[in-house]
């Protein structure tokens, strides 16, 4: 699974300090050009780990909020946005997504071990991530270049 860094992603650094000033973050900001409208697509999740999941009225306040800056630093008046969950089973598309989803369920597929490996995230860094076995408790750390795929688990 590769790194790449959430300040790389187009737009990430001028929409999630907004973002988190109303108390989520941006897990993803997709922005696509289709003909003469930008679509931008955004997953977030609540800043604290309360458990809560991300309700309609959640996605309508962050719309609420983020909408005006977009048109401004796309300069158009032709954008689509769209704002959702993380879903119950997101797939990790991005292993820096790691380090936002600290004691959340997670299941990843070890290259390895040929094999899921089922815990709790500890910790992540730039290049591997620590989970806590659903087994036996065992912290153990896994290499990005192993994670063939990693997904939240609905718990």
């Amino acid at each position: 699974m590769e790194y790449t860094s959430l300040d790389k992603m187009p737009w990430y650094n001028e929409c999630n300090p907004l973002v988190e000033g109303i108390g989520f973050i941006l897990v993803e900001i997709i922005v696509a050009k289709q003909n003469t409208q930008t679509r931008v697509r955004v997953t977030i999740k609540r800043k604290e780990n309360t458990g809560e999941g991300i309700g309609v009225d959640d996605c309508a306040k962050v719309h609420r909020a983020l909408f005006p800056r977009l048109e401004a630093l796309m300069s158009t008046q032709d954008v689509y946005l769209e704002v959702m969950s993380p879903g119950m089973e997101r797939n990790v598309k991005n292993a820096a997504e790691f380090a936002l989803f600290i004691n959340t369920p997670i299941r990843v597929w070890s290259r390895e071990k040929a094999d899921w490996i089922l815990g709790k995230v500890i910790s992540a860094n730039s290049v591997s991530i620590d989970i806590r076995l659903l087994e036996n408790e065992e912290i153990v750390t896994i290499l990005y270049n192993d994670i063939a795929k990693a997904k939240l688990l609905n718990t």
